[in-house]
């Protein structure tokens, strides 16, 4: 009787050891599950953008911006967006007291700035 005892509580034991890493395991799987979803998602959007880097219109856009090549009978603008105002004109050495925040100007008021330096400020 003592033997059977000791038999049904090493099948007991051995039960519980196998039901604590069977749930062990299971929640490492789940955490190698949620690791490949991410990883998934990362390599469709590296995919996307390997698809986007290998196009002409890419190229040619870097080229454009990178080297400064132009095609044949196409005419570049380059905008500089800059802080500094290194360069004051006349204008601006007499009238100090007007001072424009290209930042908080409309687009329009932008171009008419840059192409007439004057900036239409509404009160």
């Amino acid at each position: 009787m003592l033997g059977m005892m000791a038999i049904v509580l090493w099948l007991l034991y051995s039960l519980a050891v196998t039901i604590h890493q069977t749930s062990k395991i299971r929640s490492e799987l789940t955490l190698i599950e949620d690791q490949n979803e991410v990883y998934a998602t990362e390599i469709k959007e590296k995919e996307r953008l390997l698809s986007y880097l290998s196009t002409t219109e890419r190229i040619t856009k870097e080229a454009k911006t990178q080297m400064g090549r132009k095609e044949s009978g196409e005419k570049v603008i380059v905008f500089i967006e800059d802080d500094l105002n290194l360069i004051q004109r006349d204008e601006e050495v007499f009238s100090p007291a007007r001072t424009v925040n290209r930042r908080e100007m409309s687009m329009p008021e932008k171009w008419r700035h840059m192409f007439f330096g004057e900036a239409h400020v509404s009160s």
